[in-house]
């Protein structure tokens, strides 16, 4: 099967569509699939040049860039050259994975004539929500709503996304599927949690909605309960030097380590590392693939309880869930499981369980094979 894959970002740039796409596309691979990539030359450390080997090319484009310019020559070339590169690749299947700028590209492709007979996979990663996506609207006209109704298939990663695009597109529902994600087991075997000293660890993006703010704040009132307590926060954003200031302003600078950018390759050892995840998020998370992670290597969460993450972080049995902006519910948790040890390894160890059971790579990259060969054989009327 050939599958033209369409992604804002892609590896090596980290982020959670980024990391699921790598291990997706490379299980599928392995499968026999034969993979084109197309993607935003953009990514954290620099511009990268395209790549190719036997089951995986990949274009990268300056999407962004072009928009912002409003440079129209340009967006008619680019759209030039990405429908010659579709039709030389010529895909059985179109899977768009993003609702951000490049779509506007995706929609203005799939009209022309050698590719509109194309079956077309929509896969919802992240919520119609104007603080990330302010470029969208939502009316008959609007870009999202013509990919939407021209897909033959959609998938959403968790059934609150599901449940909210639904709520705006429910004539949707009869070809929209659950699919969660699922990455590879890491190599590295999960570790007996170490209390001495306890590490809780904040992972991702360093920006506002991610509520790491909120996990520092947590800190004095940890600290007068478990004195050697400390807090590890890995990752990279703009909101980073807000929280080294305001590290600095409650005086825990010698309990808060930085670690900046973290590679994938490395995430299971620092995971390996701590005693307990945090995810003191401010938005619906769709999914919430750290959550993911930290269960792999049996680690306990505490987590916000909105959008996805109860589907991953069961509360009281892989972890523990507060409210959004809970502070007090936040050091609580992480009191708790600190002083009941016991109960922490127990959750960790449930965690694990419960990711190889539900969230494991081959039924995710299965369930993906299944709906590129039902698209593949259906045709059009």
């Amino acid at each position: 099967m050939k599958v033209l894959y369409w992604s804002e970002q892609f590896f090596p740039d980290i982020g959670g569509v980024e990391i699921l796409s790598s291990d997706l596309i490379t299980y599928l691979c392995q499968q026999g699939h034969q993979f084109c990539v197309i993607t935003s030359n953009k990514v954290r450390k620099s511009d990268l040049p395209d790549s190719t080997n036997t089951n995986l090319s990949v274009h990268r484009f300056p999407f962004r860039k072009i928009l912002d310019d409003h440079d129209l020559k340009r967006m008619k070339d680019l759209i030039t050259i990405i429908c010659e590169i579709i039709v030389k690749f010529n895909p059985n299947i179109l899977h768009v994975n993003t609702q951000s700028p490049s779509i506007f590209f995706f929609e203005r492709i799939i009209r022309m004539s050698k590719i509109k007979d194309i079956p077309i996979l929509y896969s919802l990663h992240s919520p119609l929500n104007p603080i990330f996506h302010p470029e969208i609207t939502i009316n008959s006209e609007s870009i999202i709503t013509k990919v939407l109704s021209k897909a033959q298939r959609i998938t959403a990663v968790s059934e609150s996304l599901m449940k909210d695009f639904l709520a705006v597109f429910p004539e949707i529902s009869h070809k929209a599927e659950l699919v969660y994600n699922g990455l590879y087991i890491p190599d590295a075997i999960p570790e007996t949690i170490t209390f001495s000293p306890p590490k809780l660890l904040c992972l991702g993006r360093i920006v506002p909605h991610k509520g790491f703010d909120l996990a520092i704040k947590a800190m004095p009132s940890i600290l007068k309960k478990i004195p050697d307590c400390q807090l590890i926060i890995a990752g990279g954003g703009p909101e980073m030097p807000a929280l080294v200031d305001l590290v600095e302003a409650l005086e825990i600078s010698n309990q808060v380590k930085f670690l900046g950018w973290v590679e994938k390759d490395k995430v299971a050892a620092l995971l390996n590392s701590v005693s307990i995840i945090l995810m003191p998020s401010r938005w619906n998370e769709p999914f919430g693939l750290v959550a993911l992670q930290a269960a792999q290597m049996a680690r306990p969460i505490v987590a916000t309880r909105d959008g996805g993450i109860p589907e991953i972080v069961v509360d009281n049995e892989t972890g523990l869930l507060i409210e959004r902006d809970d502070q007090q519910g936040l050091v609580s948790s992480v009191i708790h499981l600190l002083e009941h040890p016991q109960i922490a390894e127990n959750m960790g160890l449930a965690a694990r369980r419960r990711s190889i059971e539900i969230f494991s790579l081959d039924r995710c990259a299965s369930t993906f094979s299944r709906i590129y060969q039902q698209l593949d054989g259906e045709g059009f009327p």
